[in-house]
């Protein structure tokens, strides 16, 4: 409240920025928008280079992937030239996942190798770690789990030196993932299991969905229906539709297909209605890009 009113204030500008990057990080991307809708003053560079950072991700929120492409390589320029080599790093990440996300592995590649040297080179070790998740996730994609399972562990292994909570549990969950994709799926339920605990105790609606729909996929491929329903439920009752509408309907459908397969088919069919009925409101709003987050 003290800065709330002084629109002049440096610090005024920190904290909107940071509560838009709060509104981002739960799903809520018309508030983060309300609160970006002006730059900070020119005064203030390294804010500039933040706000640019933080607009160019909300842009694909929204799915204007060129433009959010552009405000994030412009954010990148503007913060090496200050030297604010945070808001360069998380300017290159969002922008290499979105490129991974796209499925350009060999840009996004370059670019995230990139971030990873400059993040070492500058002792920023959260954001070396990942880095080196996002280069796991990129072997995953190309199938080379071996090569995956390296980065995974690496980056598990940094973040839990520094406390990076979230970036731990998506290495958990991408381990499981590796393990599940080679077939040794009581390894990958353990991680999956282990990075559901995690998430139970710290983690965001939206990650902790995700830990549950890798873990109920888990048990489906071992057959264990009542699990897989038990934890698709879980998947289901933990985010509301307006906190990630893709992820919602993502969490039914894995739902009505255990459901299906455990014979419960009348429950099967209301979950599938109401999956229809969001993905209709999905196309109409715009599917939404998710990051490494």
């Amino acid at each position: 409240k003290l800065f709330a009113a002084r629109p002049d204030s440096e610090w005024h500008w920190k904290f909107k920025l940071q509560l838009a990057r709060a509104r981002l990080w739960k799903g809520d991307t018309a508030a983060a928008e309300r609160l970006l809708a002006q730059p900070p003053p020119a005064r203030f560079p390294a804010l500039t280079a933040r706000y640019e950072e933080l607009r160019g991700y909300a842009l694909y929120r929204v799915n204007h992937e060129a433009e959010g492409d552009d405000l994030l390589r412009l954010a990148a320029v503007h913060a090496h030239a200050i030297g604010a080599y945070d808001a360069e790093l998380d300017s290159d990440l969002d922008l290499g996942a979105r490129l991974l996300n796209s499925d350009a592995l060999d840009e996004a590649e370059a670019l995230i190798r990139h971030t990873r040297s400059l993040a070492s080179d500058h002792h920023l070790t959260h954001f070396e770690a990942a880095a080196t998740l996002d280069l796991g996730i990129i072997y995953f994609r190309r199938e080379r789990y071996d090569v995956a399972i390296s980065y995974f562990e690496n980056a598990a292994a940094i973040s839990d030196q520094v406390g990076a909570l979230e970036l731990h549990r998506w290495a958990l969950q991408n381990l499981g993932s590796c393990y599940r994709a080679l077939g040794d799926l009581d390894r990958a339920l353990a991680m999956h299991l282990e990075a559901v605990r995690e998430e139970e105790d710290s983690g965001l609606d939206t990650t902790k969905t995700s830990a549950y729909i890798e873990a109920g996929a888990t048990y489906l491929r071992k057959n264990d229906i009542p699990h897989a329903i038990e934890y698709f439920r879980k998947a289901v009752a933990a985010l509301r539709p307006d906190d990630d509408l893709a992820q919602f309907v993502s969490s039914a459908g894995n739902l009505v297909q255990a459901l299906e397969l455990g014979g419960s088919l009348d429950e099967a069919e209301r979950y599938n209605e109401q999956a229809f009925r969001m993905r209709s409101e999905e196309r109409r709003v715009g599917k939404e890009c998710r990051s490494r987050w």
